[in-house]
C-alpha cells in the first residue's frame, strides 16, 4: 500500500512528464536547443535527490522487491530495461565520436539507471557544443 507521499510523488511525476512532453512539442528548434542546456540538469538533480531518499529508506536493492511483486511490476521492469537499452545504444555512436568512454557510461547505467543516462546526455551535449564552437565558420 502506498503512502500519501508516494501517491503525491507519482502524480507529480506523471504531471511533470506530461508537461515536459507537451512543452517539447510546442518549442521551436532554437528554443529547444536553449532548453536542452538546463532541463536535463534539473531532471538529473531532482531524480538524484529522490533516488538517494529511496535508497536511504528502502536500501540499495529495494527496487528488486518492487519489480517482482506481480505481472505489472515485472512488465515495468522490462519496460525500463528496454528503454534504457534503446537510449544507450542510440547515444553510443555520437558518444563514441565525442570521445566518451562507453564502458564506463554503460557501467554507470547498470548501477544507477536513468541517473547515468541523463548525465551521459548532458556530457554528450557539452562535448558536442564545445566541438561545434571550435569548428571554423566558412
Amino acid at each position: 500500500m502506498s503512502t500519501s507521499l508516494e501517491t503525491a510523488l507519482f502524480v507529480l511525476g506523471a504531471c511533470g512528464a506530461t508537461a515536459f512532453i507537451l512543452g517539447s512539442l510546442q518549442l521551436s528548434a532554437a528554443q529547444r536547443a536553449q532548453a536542452g542546456r538546463w532541463l536535463p540538469l534539473l531532471i538529473l538533480v531532482g531524480f538524484f535527490a529522490a533516488s538517494v531518499s529511496a535508497v536511504l529508506r528502502e536500501g540499495p536493492l529495494g527496487f528488486v522487491r518492487e519489480h517482482t511483486r506481480g505481472a505489472w511490476s515485472t512488465q515495468i521492469w522490462f519496460d525500463l530495461l528496454i528503454a534504457a537499452s534503446v537510449a544507450f545504444s542510440s547515444l553510443a555512436p555520437r558518444a563514441r565520436r565525442a570521445g566518451m568512454r562507453l564502458s564506463l557510461w554503460g557501467l554507470g547505467l547498470l548501477l544507477t539507471g536513468s541517473i547515468a543516462l541523463v548525465a551521459m546526455v548532458l556530457r554528450l551535449h557539452h562535448l558536442e557544443a564545445r566541438a561545434g564552437a571550435q569548428e571554423p565558420v566558412a
